[in-house]
């Protein structure tokens, strides 16, 4: 996915990055112990990454779900433990909207909201104050332009648009 796009640029730019890959379905644990069970799709990423790490890459596949606060800082503040700094941020979570709001439910409505919207404040929250290099934050043009039926994927990306208003006043280079 984009998080891996974003992984190999940096691993390019520097190959001495230190790289904490967060998702919420499986850590390198995980893997390890065969406590997930791998589709084409994991299978792809845990390829590119194996890939990557062949050649120096010091990648940790960590399993967090941003949107839950306490959790996500635990994970922050043990990256901060092992790693001395958080020196950037590259958020690409998110759920697509598929159909239109007309035609879902409140809790299908919060599964495109979650990722963007609580994720995006947790990390926002959790790492201010390690004034990170950079903060990137992966939107859509739908915030702009809109989506017809998928106000749900709006609001979330126009909320992303908002937060990267707000670090940038606070000193954080960040775009979306």
């Amino acid at each position: 996915g984009m998080g891996l796009s974003f992984t190999r640029y940096l691993f390019g730019l520097d190959p001495t990055v230190r790289i904490k890959l967060l998702n919420r379905s499986y850590s390198d644990k995980d893997i390890e112990e065969g406590n997930i069970e791998i589709n084409v799709r994991i299978s792809k990423k845990l390829k590119t990454v194996e890939e990557l790490r062949s050649r120096g890459a010091n990648i940790e596949i960590i399993k967090a779900d941003v949107t839950d606060y306490d959790s996500l800082k635990n994970i922050l503040e043990n990256i901060r433990t092992n790693e001395g700094s958080i020196c950037g941020i590259i958020h690409t979570a998110g759920v697509p909207a598929n159909g239109f709001v007309i035609n879902k439910d409140w809790t299908e409505f919060r599964k495109t909201l979650e990722p963007k919207v609580v994720g995006t404040w947790n990390l926002a929250e959790l790492v201010k104050h390690d004034k990170p290099d950079f903060f990137v934050m992966c939107a859509s043009l739908a915030s702009v332009y809109g989506s017809p039926g998928q106000i749900d994927y709006v609001v979330a990306n126009s909320f992303i648009d908002s937060v990267t208003y707000t670090l940038r006043d606070a000193g954080i280079p960040t775009v979306a």
